[in-house]
């Protein structure tokens, strides 16, 4: 939904990752529109290479929308704040696929601790290939759901108003939402994870 976090918390947030304990707990197998199934899991650190093959598959279209900027460079430096967290603080997830007698990450999605330690910010990406399968729907709920349990209050990020797929996404989750428009192109989105409306 938005950009990667900022490179200044890398040294904090490595530190803190190592006396945090991979959560195998939200470890779960779903099954895809299309019949094939899709191990879902929380990143690990030895996930660098895999996390940053999926961002070099992104085109300059995908880019734009999800980072609102051109450019597909995603150093090793930049990736540490992706596969190096405090599973008790924030959390991402990946979508892995053998194929071809390989592991691949095909998805990613991620919630992000702000300056405000209530309110999380959300980033997805999924691979051009595994789209309108339904991942990124089921992140965003799977998401909701840890982001309650790390007592966050609010989850939400920047989109692009262009970008249909994520906003019919977002009218399917559970939980009241608003949108304000930053300018004709990009508004910033919040989930209130306070009230639910089922």
């Amino acid at each position: 939904m938005s950009k990667f976090t900022d490179k200044s918390k890398l040294l904090s947030k490595s530190t803190e990752s190592i006396i945090s304990l991979y959560p195998n707990k939200y470890e779960i197998t779903i099954k895809l529109k299309n019949g094939k199934e899709l191990f879902i899991r929380p990143v690990k650190s030895t996930d660098i290479e895999m996390v940053q093959e999926l961002h070099y598959s992104l085109d300059d279209h995908d880019i734009y929308y999800r980072f609102f900027s051109l450019g597909n460079t995603f150093s090793h430096c930049e990736i540490q704040d992706v596969v190096n967290i405090n599973y008790t603080k924030e959390m991402v997830l990946v979508g892995e696929h053998f194929e071809d007698g390989k592991k691949k990450i095909i998805a990613l999605g991620g919630l992000f601790r702000k300056f405000d330690p209530t309110i999380g910010e959300l980033v997805f990406v999924t691979h051009k290939d595994w789209r309108d399968l339904g991942i990124t729907q089921f992140l965003l709920k799977y998401l909701v759901k840890i982001g309650r349990e790390l007592n966050f209050k609010k989850l939400g990020g920047s989109i692009n108003l262009c970008n249909n797929p994520m906003l019919h996404i977002l009218h399917t989750i559970e939980y009241k939402w608003t949108m304000k428009k930053i300018n004709r192109e990009v508004a910033v989105v919040l989930i209130d994870l306070m009230e639910d409306l089922s």
